[in-house]
């Protein structure tokens, strides 16, 4: 979606002399023009775009869907790896747990059910990261079918919901199941309880006002700021505030 902010999976980093540290990726979301502000995911480093060039033509902006190459100002080549991300300023978040819909291939090579904390090698975008499939709903996941899982990952990855994330096991490296994003920043569990599933089951399919109100339920007296209910709802500040005004279950306090 361009109308997203900006999010591009790096997976190509090198130098090119009188031009610096360019970044390859193919741009997920967003719009990508020279001079703009944007932030190295999850090094947390700020860079400014220097040019744009899609398939070796220097653009004025790259779009979503298109192959990208950006020069930058700010890193140098030996402080970006491939898998990291270049996207919009503060509206990310690099978490390591992620609560997805997990669901296995109908039967891969060894035929075998997915075991509760087994180890997986977890794919998005272009990082590989080592983690655990914690399954909120039984021990074991037979080949087929799906369910409800926390990923708990050894390094921080930036999701947003609705990503797809391919999931192999750790030896021998086998495909076995697929993901999709629901929460990208959840709260620690290990099973299900009270009304967890409806609470899943929501952030899955429902509508934006009816996800917004189970994150400020969840804040209690705290509440919840609209730029928090954004990053975890990979929606706008400003549709989290419509989505809010559009019901009489929430308050908007001052300040947001």
């Amino acid at each position: 979606d361009a109308d997203r902010p900006a999010r591009l999976p790096i997976d190509r980093v090198f130098s090119i002399e009188g031009i610096g540290t360019v970044v390859t990726g193919t741009l997920w979301s967003g719009t990508i023009r020279a001079g703009d502000s944007l932030q190295i995911l999850p090094s947390a480093r700020s860079v400014r775009v220097r040019r744009v060039e899609v398939h070796d033509a220097e653009v004025p902006a790259a779009t979503a869907g298109q192959r990208t190459a950006v020069a930058l100002h700010g890193a140098g080549r030996e402080e970006i790896e491939r898998g990291e991300w270049l996207v919009a300023q503060d509206r990310y978040r690099a978490a390591a747990a992620l609560d997805v819909r997990l669901t296995m291939l109908p039967g891969d090579q060894r035929d075998r059910a997915l075991a509760t904390r087994a180890r997986l090698r977890i794919h998005l975008g272009a990082s590989e990261v080592l983690g655990r499939a914690v399954l909120l709903e039984a021990e074991t996941l037979e080949p087929g079918a799906s369910a409800y899982a926390q990923l708990r990952l050894e390094h921080p990855v930036v999701a947003a919901p609705g990503d797809r994330l391919v999931l192999r096991s750790y030896s021998p490296a086998v495909t076995v199941a697929g993901a999709v994003v629901i929460d990208p920043a959840p709260p620690r569990r290990s099973r299900l309880g009270g009304d967890d599933r409806e609470r899943l089951k929501t952030l899955e399919s429902g509508s934006l006002a009816e996800k917004v109100l189970w994150l400020a339920r969840e804040s209690g007296m705290a509440g919840m700021r609209e730029e928090e209910a954004a990053l975890r709802l990979g929606a706008a500040p400003e549709e989290i505030a419509a989505a809010a005004a559009g019901g009489k279950a929430l308050v908007r306090l001052k300040g947001g």
